[in-house]
């Protein structure tokens, strides 16, 4: 073993299996720290960031295993070594496991790249993140043992690039226009489940699913398969090819028989990630598990706008997050008494911060939502409802963002500069009316939008005309 390990020392230094791994590492280390925000706090997301990212590291692996396994030909060896007591296949294995171990590296150190912005915030640990990080660091040397077979087997140059665009196409491009073809029709359950069988993944796993390990087994089998071919042909010479074959053969045909029946099989709600956790003290707000790291974050403002809102008759009195409903594009409504939003740093974040103003307006929306058709009252409603928004935040313009806000200066408006001079007008008037007027106003306001009224908007967006 001691001689062996020795081998494979010499074959990582001699061989260029470094730069190959470094050539995966870098790019990859320098994606993840450049697409936080789709794995921040949370691990499953950060393990299936990595695994989209094979669709640039599967590619060059695939090459530089092509361009390692033509180094007899490429030094001339080939005769030379042919001649010596050593079959092809101890010769190769020092080779095939450094590629193995580095490629591997290369994988967990992009993973590792992500820890910090998870670690210590997140709370809760998928169990699917390891099997997924698991066949995604296998799929990496199924391709360095296929490529290390094909560069053994063809050593021309040119072989690298037809073999960089074919895997990149095969498990990539052409899964990728397929699963585009299906955009808008019921996604899910359309796409072919086949499409699981490849390791690069083009898509986001929703944070209330997971990866059925079904899923994870079918891709491990298949690329277990393809592994033990790629090592085989690279260590056989032209009699030993086809039952080389054969792991690949049986790898791929036990993934078939563990394939899904839909696409959506791959799959399965994660009713834990989904689990409610709540602020501790003041008016109740609740987040789901998988975004408790948010919770300190958002409960201050989400407080304030009950708060303010108490005033009103049978106002609201937590706010909790829910699931979105695919149809109205809203927070699903889960109980009475209850302010519904969807996940606060998807909807409410972007690179410049957290708007603490928009996720209030957000719950202004949600809590003055009609139990009718909008359009019946839609005579300055979305315009009345940003007015309140502001009030229940304390802001004097729609300009005005939260004092804690991250998000700078700059406001999402879907106003134009009209209405923006309407609404401001409305919001200093209202600002100055007896604090008792404001909330009669205000409530006069909650019940006739309620209740549907089309005068619901009138009295307060009057205070702007005058």
């Amino acid at each position: 073993m001691n001689h062996l390990n020795r081998i494979i020392g010499i074959e990582t230094r001699r061989s260029g299996v470094v730069p190959v791994a470094l050539l995966v590492a870098v790019p990859m280390v320098a994606l993840i720290l450049t697409t936080v925000s789709s794995f921040e706090g949370r691990w499953l997301p950060l393990a299936v960031t990595v695994r989209t990212m094979l669709q640039l590291a599967l590619p060059l692996v695939v090459g530089g295993g092509a361009w390692l396994g033509m180094r007899e030909h490429r030094h001339h060896l080939g005769e030379l070594l042919a001649s010596s007591p050593r079959s092809r296949a101890r010769r190769i294995r020092p080779l095939a496991i450094s590629l193995a171990g580095l490629v591997t590296v290369a994988y967990l150190t992009a993973f590792a790249a992500g820890l910090p912005r998870v670690l210590g915030r997140a709370v809760y640990v998928p169990m699917a993140t390891l099997p997924v990080t698991a066949v995604g660091a296998l799929s990496l040397v199924a391709a360095g043992w296929l490529g290390l077979a094909a560069g053994r087997a063809v050593p021309r140059l040119i072989l690298i690039p037809v073999l960089v665009v074919l895997s990149a196409g095969l498990t990539g491009i052409v899964p990728s226009l397929v699963q585009d073809s299906y955009f808008g029709v019921d996604q899910r359950d359309s796409v072919p489940a086949a499409l699981w069988l490849t390791p690069v993944w083009t898509f986001t796993v929703p944070d209330f699913d997971t990866v059925t390990g079904r899923t994870s087994l079918l891709q491990a089998i298949a690329l277990l398969g393809l592994a033990v071919t790629g090592l085989l042909l690279a260590s056989v010479g032209r009699r030993g090819i086809a039952p080389a074959l054969v792991p690949a053969a049986a790898g791929l045909a036990g993934a078939a028989l563990l394939l899904p029946a839909s696409g959506s099989a791959a799959l399965a709600d994660d009713a834990r990630a989904f689990a409610p956790r709540c602020s501790d003290a003041g008016p109740q707000i609740c987040v789901s598990t998988v975004h408790a790291y948010q919770l300190d974050e958002i409960t201050a403002p989400a407080q304030q706008v009950l708060t303010r809102l108490a005033v009103v008759p049978g106002a609201p009195t937590r706010a909790a997050e829910s699931r979105m409903d695919d149809r109205s594009g809203r927070p699903v409504t889960d109980r009475a008494g209850t302010i519904s939003f969807t996940d606060p740093y998807a909807t409410y974040r972007s690179d410049e911060g957290f708007s603490v103003r928009a996720f209030q307006q957000g719950l202004a929306d949600q809590a003055f939502l009609p139990d009718c058709d909008v359009s019946v009252i839609k005579d300055d409603y979305d315009l009345g409802v940003a007015v309140i928004g502001a009030w229940l935040a304390g802001s004097g313009s729609l300009l005005e963002p939260h004092p804690d806000d991250n998000f700078g200066d700059r406001v999402v408006l879907i106003w134009d500069t009209d209405e923006i001079d309407r609404g401001d007008r409305a919001i200093q008037a209202l600002r100055t009316l007896p604090g008792a007027r404001q909330t009669d106003l205000v409530r006069q306001v909650w019940t006739l939008t309620r209740t549907c009224r089309p005068e619901a908007m009138t009295a307060l967006m009057a205070l702007g005309k005058a």
